[in-house]
Parts: structure tokens; sequence; C-alpha cells
């Protein structure tokens, strides 16, 4: 493909609007996929496995959102400095930033998974459990970490797909796998009876074989990402900047697993066995799907768009996708929220199958913990917005606003007035504090790329 044919690609051309909605929708599509994967999981951990099973999944639940997390420093880092170089017309550059981004990934991921099969006692540990779930805890995260390196490889897949522009592909490869990996959960846990690690075996089946993206690279004759001999030699300089550029994305993921982390302690020191099965619906389960359609949805739409039209100086576009994705993620995420708490009766019962005590301790903190989420993930989006466009610190900073820099805080200063109450609560203060941090951030981002236009 010529590097012509490369800078009249549709990032450039096409209305931002639906562009954003094209790219956001196709993620979104995807996602609801692995969300299915995830709900299901969920009905058979609860319904097999009982309140147990689902304090278990509360305490690993950290592992899962780092295997994104991987994926998310390697792959979006490597596509924002892909997106730059195709919208500068330089295709071979972003063809070496896919490259070195394969080879990187397969040795951090290979690393990793080795070191957490060797410690995985102190890491669930560390996550809070407690003696009567460690044998539980452990068992699901081997089974992880085997599986982990293929997810990690299958994220990076799945991100240079979209900016190869074929985001249908990638939704097509998320689809597939969540049957037969929920058939064999299915089969695991009630019939052959193989308890929790059947969960963990089902999420690595489901999001590892996104990493059958990979052939389409290696077969396609028509994609821009034909790897070369050349490519293979480590540039460590490359891989450095696809760190630095990655690194919100990561911390976003990490901080989510950090709040699991924090909370899941404060709740086991502070509250009943009872609350942290409920934190496993609520947080496990229906925060971590929130989560997905904003991180792997929208925020994932307006990248590519901000990415590209930077890279070839079209900073009209550049504003408008960072202001559509933020409202058009806003009233998803409240209509969404809504229907949750219409249907909340039936969404906990789904999880807790007749464990009355359960739903009655889940139903009393549903409203609140969840209330506020459309508000506070802005932060998410302003985030990879600015990791887009490569001003890490910015991108760090709102990364971490929510999950960490507000929720420390406002969680220890709410339990000592509140008790346990004011842990579940300390969630919705905090995405309003994000929120209101990340509406100064874009009033002054739009300003600046007003100025930008008119300088032109």
């Amino acid at each position: 493909m010529s590097n012509e044919a490369a800078y009249e690609r549709e990032l450039g051309t096409k209305s931002v609007g639906s562009l954003i909605i094209k790219y956001s929708i196709a993620a979104v599509l995807g996602q609801s996929m692995q969300i299915c994967q995830v709900v299901t999981d969920g009905f058979f951990v609860g319904n097999g496995l009982n309140a147990a099973g689902l304090a278990t999944i509360a305490i690993v639940i950290p592992l899962l959102t780092f295997a994104l997390a991987l994926g998310c420093l390697v792959g979006v880092g490597a596509t924002s400095i892909a997106a730059i170089h195709l919208g500068r017309k330089d295709v071979e550059a972003a063809r070496k930033v896919y490259g070195q981004s394969v080879w990187y990934g397969l040795f951090l991921s290979v690393t990793i998974a080795i070191l957490g099969h060797l410690f995985a006692e102190p890491i669930v540990r560390l996550f809070g459990a407690t003696d009567d779930l460690v044998a539980n805890c452990v068992s699901y995260a081997r089974m992880f970490f085997i599986f982990l390196p293929f997810c990690v490889m299958g994220g990076i897949f799945y991100f240079f797909i979209r900016l190869d522009e074929k985001p249908f592909i990638g939704t097509l490869a998320l689809t597939i796998p969540v049957v037969y990996a929920e058939i064999i959960e299915y089969f695991c846990i009630f019939q052959y009876d193989l308890g929790v690690a059947s969960s963990a075996m089902a999420f690595g089946i489901t999001v590892g074989s996104w990493s059958l993206i990979g052939l389409y690279f290696l077969m396609s004759k028509k994609t821009i990402f034909k790897v070369k001999l050349s490519d293979l030699k480590f540039d460590f300089k490359l891989i450095a900047n696809v760190n630095k550029t990655g690194m919100a994305s990561f911390l976003v993921q990490v901080a989510i697993s950090f709040i699991a982390i924090m909370l899941n302690n404060l709740l086991a020191r502070h509250g009943t066995g009872m609350d942290t099965a409920a934190f496993g619906i609520l947080n496990a389960y229906l925060m971590y799907i929130f989560t997905l359609f904003v991180t792997l949805g929208w925020t994932l739409g307006m990248q590519p768009v901000v990415s590209f039209n930077l890279g070839a100086g079209k900073f009209a576009r550049v504003r408008q996708a960072l202001t559509k994705t933020i409202v058009y993620n806003t009233i998803f995420m409240a209509v969404v929220t809504v229907l949750v708490f219409i249907f909340s009766d039936f969404i906990i019962g789904f999880f807790a199958g007749d464990d009355l005590a359960l739903i009655a301790a889940s139903k009393s903190h549903i409203y609140v913990f969840l209330s506020l989420f459309a508000f506070g993930s802005a932060s998410f989006i302003v985030s990879g917005y600015y990791q887009a466009i490569e001003l890490n610190g910015r991108a760090v900073f709102h990364a971490l606003t929510r999950n960490v820099i507000f929720i420390v805080p406002v969680s220890l200063i709410m339990l000592k007035l509140f008790g346990v109450a004011g842990v579940w609560a300390s969630m919705p203060v905090c995405e309003v504090l994000a929120f209101i941090v990340a509406m100064l951030f874009v009033f002054h981002e739009v300003r600046r790329l007003k100025s930008m236009e008119q300088a032109l």
C-alpha cells in the first residue's frame, strides 16, 4: 500500500461522529461478547459454587484486569504511535512499531506468567484472600497464568486490527470463543466438579483466542502490517516509547485492580463474608462490565481517530473526537446504569441463585455503588485521549484520579465516619471528583486545539 493511499484512509476523511460510532460500536459489540462470558461465568460460579465461589472471584478479579492491562500497555501504546506515523504518511515506521510490539509482548507476558505461577499464593494473599479462600484463589491463579501470554498477545493483535481499519474482524474474533468457552466451563463446574479454576480456564480460552487474529496479519495480502525481517531486531528505544505511551492505559487497568484489592481488604477486615461475596457481584462482574464498555469500547473507538488526525494536523477533527466521545459515552453509560437498576432484582438473583442473604446484601448496595459511574468514567476517556496524543503525564494522572488518588483518602475517611456503609458509598464520591477534574482538563484542551486550528 502506498504512502498516499495510507494518508487517504477513512480515519482522516469520514465524519468524526460516524467514525467514533463505527469504531466504538465495533469495540462495544466485541466486548459485549466478553461480557456474555463474564455474565455466564457469574451464573455458573454463583449457582454452582455459591457464595464461596463469588467471594473467590471478588479476590482474584485483579488478575483479569491485569491481563487486560498488559495488553493495553503494549497494544494501545504501539497503536497510538503507529497511528501517528500513518497520519504522517510513514507506513514503514508504523509497520516497524507493529513488529516490535509483537516480540516485546510475547517476551513480557511469558516472563510474568512464569513468575505468577511460582508465587501464586503470596499474590492472592496480597489481594485479600483469607485462609478459607486461599486454596480456591491459588487454583484460579495458576490456571489463569497458563493462559496469560495468549491473552496479552490477543489484546495486541486486537488493537492493531482496528488500526488496520478492520474493526469487525476483531469483533468476530471476540465473539466465537465465548460459545465454546462457556460450554467447557459448564461441564467443568457442573459435570466434573473442577471448581473455581474452571472460571479461569473460561476467561483464558475466551480472551486467549483473540491471539488468532495474528493469523490475519500473517496471511492477508491487504494489511499494511506485514512484518519484515528487519523488524524482528529489538529496538529498545522504540519499546521504551511504547511503554511510555501505553502506561496510562496500563495504569487504568492496574488502578481498577488496586481499588478491588483495597476495598476487598477493607470489607474483609471491617465487614462480613457476605460483604465480600456481594462485592464479587457488584465489582467483579457489574463494575467490570461497565469498565469494559468505556475502556475497551468508547476509548478504543476514539483513540485511532485522535492519533491519526493529530499526525495529519487536522486539529478540528481531534477536538470533535474528544468532545463527541465524552457525550456519547456519558449517555450510553447512564442508560446502561438505569437499565441495571430497573432489572436489579433479576440481575442479582441471576448471580446469587437462591442465596437470600447474598441477594439482600447485594441489593442494599447496588444503587449507591454504581450510581454515578457514567460521570466518573469521563476520566477514562480523558486519559485515553491524552495517551492518543502522547501527553503521557496527563494521561497517567487521569488514569489514577478515580481509582487511586481519590479512592484512598475518601474510602478511609468514609469508613471512619460511616463504617462499612461508608466504604460502599466512597465510590460515587470519587466519581464526582474525577468528573470535575476531567472536565476542567477538557475545557483547557478544547481551547488549546482551537488555538492550533487558528494558527494553521
